[in-house]
């Protein structure tokens, strides 16, 4: 995952002094999540993640495994650049396949788990927006002869 860019999503980890104190590391990264500010998403972030959660989880997997990874830093939990990079990548079929409206997160204590139910959520939508909007414009091409009323 390292040489795969883990610690451009999340560049804290990177820090190898602070590997030894791990519990205190991942209490000051969820206190990120409380503060009003989120980390914009780059296009490059969609492409790691995608490219990490592909080589070390694989198939349905990827999907969910790319979404966790964007969850390492707060995001806008409705982030264009992270639907349009899941767009480019991923049919709703497979999207689908993936089973992301199975998925159940238990937030409480866990602001990165949240931050990860909604992306998933985000996805979600996203992909049945698209699906409407295919459907609409299929309509939107029938043609009908109004001459011949």
């Amino acid at each position: 995952m390292i040489d795969l860019g883990l610690f451009s999503l999340q560049p804290g980890l990177a820090e190898e002094e602070q590997w030894r104190c791990w519990p205190k590391r991942v209490l000051d990264y969820r206190q990120l999540f409380s503060a009003e500010k989120r980390i914009p998403t780059s296009r490059g972030d969609v492409t790691t993640a995608l490219d990490i959660a592909k080589h070390c989880f694989g198939g349905r997997w990827t999907v969910p495994g790319a979404l966790m990874l964007l969850s390492l830093q707060p995001r806008n939990e409705a982030d264009k650049v992270i639907a349009e990079g899941f767009k480019e990548q991923f049919t709703p079929a497979e999207i689908k396949e993936a089973g992301l409206h199975n998925v159940e997160a238990h937030t409480k204590r866990l602001p990165e788990v949240g931050q990860f139910k909604e992306l998933v959520e985000f996805i979600n939508r996203s992909y049945r927006f698209a699906e409407y909007e295919s459907v609409v414009q299929g309509v939107k091409n029938l043609s009908v002869d109004k001459a011949r009323d």
